[in-house]
């Protein structure tokens, strides 16, 4: 993996978009995070896929942040992340499907992913990132300031994480 320019991860934190599997177990986040952090220890450029069982137009707002908080989590100067669906049986590839949530003002990280409170956790200029990747339900009280999730809409701490979650809140 460290004779490479990118490391282009297929199989992502979504397994391929395995229906039913979509979501990776504890151990396989932990051995994707741990490799990550590796190959980007080398200086290499790591893309994330987030492949999902369902046609792209249908990726549900979970799907969508499962996949982008986890980019978030290990996100550098040369981290990139593709998500698509799956239709007649075949990725979608060939074409930018763009998501709302790619335009969220998040700004930069402020510092690296740690875990608290039962998540892992990575604080922005602008918000958070969430991912709970465990098989157990989190609750997590908030940084300090006023949060919104994706779509405007008001969050208050401390906030309910269910398995295998991620969440994306910008600060107001």
């Amino acid at each position: 993996m460290t004779t490479t320019d990118l490391l282009f991860d297929e199989r992502g934190f979504t397994n391929w978009g395995t229906a039913g599997l979509n979501v990776t177990s504890p151990s396989e986040w932990e051995t994707i995070v741990a490799a990550l952090k590796y190959v980007e220890s080398k200086g290499l450029c790591y893309m994330t896929n987030g492949e999902e069982p369902v046609p792209t137009g249908k990726i549900d707002e979970a799907m969508r942040q499962w996949v982008l908080a986890n980019y978030l989590l290990v996100k550098n100067d040369c981290t990139y992340v593709y998500m698509t669906g799956i239709t007649n049986g075949a990725q979608d590839y060939g074409s930018l499907v763009v998501f709302p949530e790619y335009s969220i003002p998040i700004g930069h990280p402020t510092g690296t992913m740690n875990k608290t409170q039962g998540v892992w956790e990575r604080l922005f200029w602008g918000g958070l990132a969430l991912v709970n990747p465990y098989n157990t339900t989190a609750t997590v009280t908030l940084p300090p300031g006023s949060y919104v999730d994706v779509n405007g809409n008001t969050v208050s701490s401390p906030v309910t994480m269910t398995r295998k979650t991620g969440l994306i809140l910008l600060l107001e």
